[in-house]
């Protein structure tokens, strides 16, 4: 029994020290200096093999019924497919993560994640003042500081999902969030950085925590909860749907100014390569572009929009199971009276809409939530059946 008990340790051990890794290592390669250097490249390379090594002995250290392995199986042929498809492994190594992360402490990985960020933007912000990672800047537009990671949104969206962490944490332990705290920090962030997102987000976390637990725990009202489960379907819908409308739609195009041009770039991207069920290999960054609609030219162009990412290059078939993880959270949040996860859940996929990295399990951290330990319950007792001495043991 003791030797189990230490297995268990050991493996939640190691399982933290890979997600405390990858999300230190994403980080890293977001700064502009190290994201130029080949020998950071290679010793990357050689750290996440060797990282994906000890995820494989915590997935097999644990057990899995028949049915859930087969759905594994079948999930990691499809994605599979889908990255030989696309060269694009998101949502492969999500998976792998998910899985990996059953009878974990969920908040224990946050914690692990949010150390993860902290450092890496100490590194970047040490690299930035030294002179070796100069910021983007522009002569005409201030875009605020980036601190090694080329421009203000970059370093204000790590800092925004920092504070998401931490309020999470709080909230899920019955900690009062400091309001104040929360205030100054936007404030901070947004006069740094100017990432208008990153502000609005950082801002609505504590009142997302609390309109979830007015809005969506009640049994009784299906409707709230169907809008709940519903959000990351429903945008993926409305991002493709609003570039279409783009180019004869007022709406759509005083939109697209609100948003600094993000349905032009979705317009431009689903319009360019055509959607398909497994993805395909695309480049979606594309300069000297002329919008018709604004009558503006010269335009360098790119993706800032997870779920346009996601549907061009990734595929249908993969979107779907994205969202569909998305729809499981939920059900485990509302089930469990998580309302810190659906409130997270709700403002990262809204987040999504303005930022490819949401993509990332590194940051859209509610998704290792699915089969990691995040009820009281579950953290009070963890249930072992022994065939042979069918004794339970409480952990």
């Amino acid at each position: 029994m003791l030797k189990f008990e230490k297995t268990v340790s050991l493996n939640a051990f190691l399982y933290n020290y890979v997600v405390f890794a990858l999300v230190l290592i994403s980080v890293l390669q977001r700064n502009v200096f190290l994201s130029k250097s080949e020998l950071f490249s290679e010793i990357v390379q050689i750290f996440e093999i060797f990282s994906y090594i000890v995820l494989l002995f915590c997935m097999f250290e644990k057990k899995y019924s028949s049915k859930f392995i087969i759905s594994i199986i079948v999930l990691v042929i499809i994605l599979l497919y889908g990255y030989l498809k696309s060269g694009m492994s998101l949502y492969f190594r999500s998976l792998l993560l998910i899985v990996a992360a059953r009878n974990v402490d969920y908040n224990q990985i946050v914690r692990c994640m949010q150390l993860a960020i902290i450092i890496g933007v100490v590194i970047s912000s040490t690299l930035y003042f030294v002179g070796l990672a100069p910021d983007w800047t522009s002569k005409f537009h201030y875009e605020g500081m980036g601190f090694g990671f080329g421009g203000g949104n970059g370093i204000g969206q790590l800092l925004c999902i920092c504070v998401m962490m931490g309020c999470y944490i709080k909230y899920s332990e019955g900690k009062r969030i400091s309001i104040g705290a929360v205030i100054i920090i936007v404030i901070i962030n947004y006069y740094v950085t100017t990432s208008r997102t990153a502000m609005l987000i950082t801002a609505g976390t504590p009142v997302a925590f609390w309109l979830s637990q007015k809005v969506f725990l009640d049994s009784s009202k299906k409707i709230r909860r169907f809008i709940a489960y519903s959000i990351s379907p429903l945008l993926f819908a409305f991002t493709y749907i609003s570039a279409m409308l783009y180019p004869t739609n007022a709406a759509m195009q005083k939109l697209d100014s609100i948003l600094s041009n993000r349905v032009f770039l979705n317009y431009y991207a689903l319009t360019k390569y055509p959607l398909t069920l497994f993805g395909q290999e695309v480049f979606l960054h594309d300069t000297k572009v002329y919008n018709a609609v604004s009558g503006v030219g010269n335009i360098s162009v790119t993706v800032d929009c997870s779920y346009t990412l996601s549907l061009v290059s990734i595929g249908l078939i993969p979107s779907a199971f994205f969202s569909l993880t998305y729809i499981l959270v939920i059900k485990k949040a509302i089930k469990q009276n998580n309302t810190a996860l659906i409130g997270s859940a709700i403002l990262l996929s809204v987040y999504a809409f303005t930022e490819v990295q949401m993509l990332e399990i590194n940051y859209n951290f509610v998704y290792l939530s699915l089969l990691s330990i995040t009820g009281a319950f579950e953290n009070s007792y963890i249930y072992i059946i022994s065939k042979k001495s069918k004794h339970i043991i409480t952990a």
